[in-house]
């Protein structure tokens, strides 16, 4: 028996496709479920009116489909993330990371699932796989740079303060010494008034009457 499948149907084919068919299958499956219709003359006109509909837009789909091949050729992607030692990256770029970056920076819709690679663990340069369908694969390269963590950023920062420190302090101390310099009377200044003291008593028991 012929009908016209109305929605996809595994193992029978997709909706659109005219099929032959046992009728006992027809009858108590297909037709009761509303997934094909019987194939009169009304209904075959429709059936290859649809076939035409489907074919322009399954050429519309390929053109598509190779301008995009097209560009993602060309495309280079990169991802700035957190790592541990070593370059392993704390969590992953994922196939959903890359859609959405193809998506909104290069404008090109590429659905996740496209995507066949496995998850990027590690910062460096990757190829990565995009399938549009079995005919029309690519490859795109993808690079992971790692960014710093914050406690690493703040140690380095802890670390310059320190640093910074320890260079101004002699700095300081010099300052110091210099201010307690200007305040100390010279030596021999000192040595020359303990000279004139003793001086000026010799004087005084040398001469008592003056006093």
């Amino acid at each position: 028996m012929e009908l016209i499948l109305q929605k996809d149907v595994k193992n029978l084919g997709k909706a659109g496709d005219r099929v032959n068919v046992r009728p006992g299958y027809a009858r108590n499956y297909l037709l009761p479920k509303k997934l094909a219709l019987t194939l009169d003359e009304s209904r075959l006109g429709e059936w290859k009116h649809k076939q035409q509909v489907i074919e322009a837009s399954k050429k519309k789909a390929a053109l598509e489909r190779d301008q995009l091949l097209e560009k993602l050729s060309s495309v280079h992607l990169v991802f700035e993330r957190e790592s541990r030692p070593g370059g392993h990256l704390f969590g992953s770029v994922s196939p959903v990371d890359i859609s959405r970056e193809l998506e909104q920076r290069h404008g090109l819709p590429v659905d996740k699932r496209d995507i066949t690679s496995e998850p990027l663990k590690t910062v460096g340069e990757h190829q990565i796989k995009v399938a549009l369908d079995s005919k029309r694969q690519v490859e795109i390269k993808v690079t992971v740079k790692k960014i710093f963590l914050e406690r690493e950023k703040q140690k380095k920062t802890e670390s310059a303060s320190s640093e910074e420190g320890k260079e101004k302090q002699p700095a300081v101390e010099t300052a110091k010494s210099d201010d307690q310099s200007v305040g100390a009377e010279p030596p021999d200044s000192q040595e020359s008034a303990t000279d004139q003291a003793s001086e000026s008593s010799a004087v005084s028991e040398d001469n008592p009457d003056k006093s």
